[in-house]
């Protein structure tokens, strides 16, 4: 969900992995369907369970897809 290796590493260590088939991760990816969407939704996500701001994230993961 959140693209780049050590972005990816972050995610799985923070629960924000979402397991697709190979159709659908390619219409994530590739054609950029509900991409943005779902990173802004695992931002939040990551924000509210962790108890956490943007400026924590952007440390984390060194930016904001809010």
């Amino acid at each position: 969900m959140l693209h780049g290796t050590s972005r990816r590493k972050l995610a799985d260590e923070d629960g924000l992995t979402v397991y697709l088939c190979r159709t659908h991760h390619t219409a994530l990816h590739d054609k950029g369907l509900y991409d943005i969407q779902l990173q802004k939704e695992a931002q939040q996500a990551w924000m509210d369970y962790y108890n956490k701001s943007v400026e924590d994230f952007i440390k984390r993961y060194g930016k904001s897809y809010l």
